[in-house]
């Protein structure tokens, strides 16, 4: 995520090719992420929040009612990477969520948590116009899912 949001966020432009691919190869045993014994967390959760607070601005609170349990978590010094973040004059989140992501799907209730229960959205498609929710049925559960014709 970090080099999207910085080459938009600084000036660049992502060149969408359909016949391209990308991927990341975790370092980790078998090709999954490293988890670190002791503080029961995976080294991408400390990557990500890292990622949050360098370039979300007041949107790292999103990925935090996403992730709550990572609240209190250690990511380290980032006082460089906001440096360069303010040398090279990059934009807000704000403006790439607005500009780049405006037709993102899901839009985030205010002042509910995104790790269980009961969440819906309103489609964006004109046609659609249908509400979609997804619950989790309980903890540990598989989500289900319904759509209602109701929009509100």
């Amino acid at each position: 995520y970090e080099l999207s949001f910085k080459v938009w966020q600084c000036g660049g432009i992502v060149e969408w090719i359909p016949c391209s691919h990308v991927a990341h190869a975790y370092r980790g045993p078998r090709g999954h992420p490293s988890y670190i014994p002791g503080i029961h967390v995976y080294q991408t959760s400390i990557n990500h929040l890292r990622l949050a607070h360098v370039w979300m601005d007041e949107y790292v609170e999103y990925y935090y009612r996403r992730e709550p349990a990572i609240r209190t978590l250690k990511y380290g010094d980032i006082t460089e990477r906001k440096k360069l973040r303010d040398k090279l004059q990059c934009r807000s989140f704000k403006w790439f969520m607005e500009n780049i992501a405006y037709n993102a799907v899901w839009r985030l209730n205010e002042g509910s948590e995104i790790t269980s229960g009961e969440h819906c959205f309103i489609s964006d498609y004109d046609i659609i116009k249908k509400k979609f929710c997804l619950d989790d049925n309980g903890q540990w559960n598989p989500v289900g899912e319904w759509q209602s014709n109701k929009t509100t």
